[in-house]
């Protein structure tokens, strides 16, 4: 994060955000691995959801079609156990500029996660339009933090969470196929003068392979009364699914080299769980009740 030169009043606040939304991060997303040779190796990240009775994984949806295509299983850190394996009814977009899939957990899967935190469609921004100026969060796994085997002994997976604001540079070379305005965030991450709220520089990866289908979080406006924030005014407003590398100006006026973080907004998600989960539609008319 790019905190040095900031006012102490606004480090302090951003700090206890950080700290009061770790928790939330930690219990609500998680790593999912592929199982192929022996080996279990990190493939993307997911996040748990539930509407009503049904407990659903989100991710993106070229983890889902990997681990299709390799005939691999795919698996979750558990509570009571080790790793829980996923099956179930996968939906996925048909459209490359949404990429994401859907998982519905079997009884075993959620017994086996008991003790992580779905997250609930109160915790969702399912707004369109212009998202507003503010603290913005990312939390997954990436690939260079985790080792080739998690089987191995003393094998550890390492999670990034990252805070940062919305992206401001240029998008003229992105991919048209693959973003639009409307149906996207862009966060920005700063690959250089990082540091951490204890003042250590912190090195980023070169990319960020592995955070796929993790979620991207609106966690405070810039105006917000810094004595009155609470976790439950955070809201999850994307999913990740890929990242462009760009320039962007910083705070002082330079320009930086910078990851454009994409994720698909959850008003797209909404109405795919809508059309594609019809027994939801009264739990979630319930929250949105101008859904159709």
């Amino acid at each position: 994060m790019i905190l040095k030169g900031i006012p102490q009043d606004l480090f302090d606040f951003l700090k206890k955000v950080h700290d009061a939304m770790l928790p939330v991060f930690a219990g609500s997303i998680v790593p999912i691995f592929e199982h192929r040779d022996g080996r279990m190796s990190l493939l993307g990240t997911g996040t748990l959801l539930k509407i009503a009775d049904t407990r659903l994984l989100v991710t993106a949806a070229h983890v889902a079609h990997v681990a299709a295509k390799k005939q691999v299983g795919l698996f979750v850190p558990g509570v009571k156990t080790k790793f829980v394996s996923l099956k179930g009814k996968v939906i996925s977009a048909p459209q490359s500029k949404v990429d994401v899939s859907v998982l519905e957990l079997h009884k075993d899967a959620v017994v086996r996660l008991e003790g992580r935190r779905f997250l609930t469609l109160a915790d969702l921004d399912t707004r369109g339009g212009q998202l507003s100026q503010g603290w913005y969060y990312i939390h997954g796994y990436p690939s260079s933090y985790a080792p080739a085997d998690v089987l191995a002994p003393g094998a550890q997976v390492v999670a990034l969470s990252y805070g940062s604001v919305l992206y401001e540079g240029p998008t003229d070379t992105f991919d048209s196929e693959s973003y639009d305005q409307d149906m996207h965030i862009l966060f920005q991450i700063y690959k250089d003068k990082n540091y951490s709220f204890d003042g250590n520089e912190e090195p980023m990866p070169k990319a960020i392979h592995g955070v796929s289908g993790c979620s991207i979080w609106h966690v405070a406006n810039f105006d917000v009364d810094k004595d009155s924030w609470r976790p439950h005014m955070a809201k999850v407003v994307a999913v990740e699914t890929g990242f462009f590398n760009s320039r962007s100006p910083s705070a002082q006026g330079d320009l930086l080299d910078v990851m454009a973080v994409k994720g698909v907004r959850w008003w797209v998600l909404m109405h795919m769980l809508w059309k594609q989960f019809p027994e939801l539609r009264p739990a979630i008319r319930v929250h949105f009740p101008l859904m159709e």
